[in-house]
């Protein structure tokens, strides 16, 4: 891409250079030149499909997303929308331990979303970590 803009390059380091700046990675350097796209599209899509998937469907999108969409931070994607990927979750733990009045806190739900996730990753082979994801952090609130 940067070959594409950059006229007349000689060296490697030509290619990272916006403005006088040097980029360590040509992606910064593609983003300096506002080369890269958003994740507007995917943002949108993902609005549309809260109003009527269910959050492992969503969860399945997200993941569908990152795998085979050309997503430039799959991080913001998911900061933007993990709210909306954790209904069942807390419904399934507030029936398995028979309180329904059980609250977590939001740590608690992006953990237990990444979790799944994780799952859904692990199927295609894949991780949270190899898309530069977070991961849950394994402690488990304890329901008394």
């Amino acid at each position: 891409m940067l070959l594409n803009h950059i006229k007349g390059p000689t060296r490697f380091v030509d290619l990272r250079k916006v403005d006088g700046i040097v980029y360590p990675t040509f992606q910064l350097a593609c983003k300096a030149y506002e080369l890269l796209g958003d994740d507007k599209e995917w943002s949108e899509a993902f609005c549309e499909a809260i109003t009527t998937a269910t959050s492992p469907q969503l969860r399945q999108l997200f993941v569908s997303i990152v795998l085979f969409c050309e997503i430039v931070d799959p991080l913001v994607l998911f900061n933007q929308f993990w709210h909306s990927m954790h209904d069942d979750i807390l419904y399934r733990l507030r029936t398995s331990f028979k309180m329904p009045n059980l609250i977590l806190s939001n740590d608690q739900l992006k953990n237990y979303v990444l979790y799944e996730l994780e799952q859904l990753f692990n199927d295609a082979a894949t991780t949270l970590q190899d898309h530069k994801l977070p991961m849950a952090n394994g402690q488990w609130p304890i329901v008394n």
